[in-house]
């Protein structure tokens, strides 16, 4: 539990330093990809797929690339902290 919350907070600071960083006002989110969603959470290539398939995660299809949106994973990540506490 206290890891979730470490990376629900670590999804935060990502957000954030995106809003100040981002360099065209036409994407209304910020969005990581699939490699580094399984980096940023420590989980395999498999268990982002079933987080998929079975709608735990939303997610994004671009060009053959799967991308999530930062504040659907804050989201997401608070839900399953709060089922826990």
């Amino acid at each position: 539990m206290e890891m979730q919350a470490e990376m629900l907070a670590y999804l935060k600071d990502i957000s954030s330093s995106m809003h100040k960083e981002r360099r065209t006002p036409f994407f209304d989110f910020d969005y990581i990809d699939n490699a580094e969603l399984i980096k940023l959470l420590h989980i395999s290539n498999a268990t982002a797929k079933n987080w998929r398939n079975h709608g735990t995660l939303l997610y994004y299809k671009l060009g053959g690339k799967i991308y999530y949106r930062i504040s659907d994973l804050e989201r997401t990540l608070g839900r399953a902290i709060n089922k826990r506490s």
